[in-house]
């Protein structure tokens, strides 16, 4: 509910946007990839209640494998795999002043102390992906980062891993398969498409 308050506010806003041009002006991404959006949580529920996702948490436990977020924004996805699947999770997110709400969060709720929540400021190209079996892309991409962002997952994830994206970019890259379609309810559509990719 937290979350939820503080992205009506005009301050979260008006942050956000700063911060946004900012980064556009440093790194030339097309504003779009800095929209703001979030899951809903039993969104989030019903897609990883489903076979795929469930096989892939239960993997991902039994080899100490992380949960990640690229474009995390203020915590969502981080927080859900982490409170709701006991997961090591971390988000990536290009805009600071998004990390810094989601690090103040986890530090008041004891979640950092022991590295099982973690929150990094930087570029999702940046992110390791070496340990991580379960990405979400929770951003809008550039055309031209999707490409490079595509070869990355494909070059960095282990065969098995699940990629969740609200895009079909994916579909294009020989080296994973779509496992999954879902349709849910998030903050700009009631019936919006998650597609969920394997890594072959």
């Amino acid at each position: 509910m937290r979350l939820r308050a503080l992205e009506q506010t005009l301050g979260f806003v008006a942050d956000r946007q700063l911060d946004g041009r900012k980064v556009q002006l440093a790194t030339g991404y097309m504003k779009h990839s800095f929209a703001y959006g979030s899951t809903f949580y039993q969104s989030w529920r019903q897609v990883f209640n489903n076979s795929v996702l469930v096989d892939a948490v239960a993997h991902a436990k039994a080899h100490n494998l992380y949960y990640g977020v690229l474009g995390s924004s203020i915590g969502w996805h981080v927080f859900y795999g982490a409170l709701t699947w006991g997961l090591p999770s971390k988000g990536w997110e290009i805009l600071c002043s998004q990390i810094d709400i989601s690090n103040q969060l986890a530090d008041e709720h004891q979640m950092r102390s022991d590295g099982f929540v973690s929150f990094e400021c930087a570029d999702a190209l940046a992110a390791n992906l070496d340990r991580v079996h379960i990405v979400v892309l929770a951003f809008s991409r550039d055309v031209n980062l999707g490409v490079v962002l595509n070869e990355k997952l494909a070059r960095e994830l282990k065969p098995g891993s699940l990629v969740l994206s609200w895009s079909r970019i994916l579909d294009a890259q020989p080296e994973f398969k779509r496992a999954a379609v879902y349709k849910v309810a998030v903050s700009w559509s009631e019936n919006w498409g998650l597609y969920v990719y394997q890594r072959l």
